[in-house]
């Protein structure tokens, strides 16, 4: 079932908000459909990450847990970093 078929009927047991189709996005980008799950799941899964994340120089690993953490300090750092208004 594709989305345009959702959107013709009623498939409300779809997810069509916007965070679920970014999310549905974000997994289809980094898989890899050239190989079967079968024999080997993690290829298949996760196949093309590298291809869209460089492994930083000071990381011996980078993962989604990884890049959310790092959104979440440069997200937190520009809050911390506002000014203060009269509002606050």
């Amino acid at each position: 079932m594709d989305i345009e078929s959702c959107q013709n009927t009623s498939c409300s047991h779809v997810c069509l908000t916007e965070t679920c189709v970014k999310a549905a996005a974000a997994l289809l980008k980094n898989m890899d459909s050239t190989v079967s799950p079968c024999d080997d799941f993690y290829q298949f899964a996760c196949g093309r990450w590298p291809q869209h994340h460089e492994l930083p120089s000071d990381r011996s690993y980078y993962d989604t847990f990884s890049l959310m953490k790092d959104e979440l300090k440069t997200k937190l750092k520009e809050l911390l970093e506002e000014p203060i208004s009269e509002e606050d």
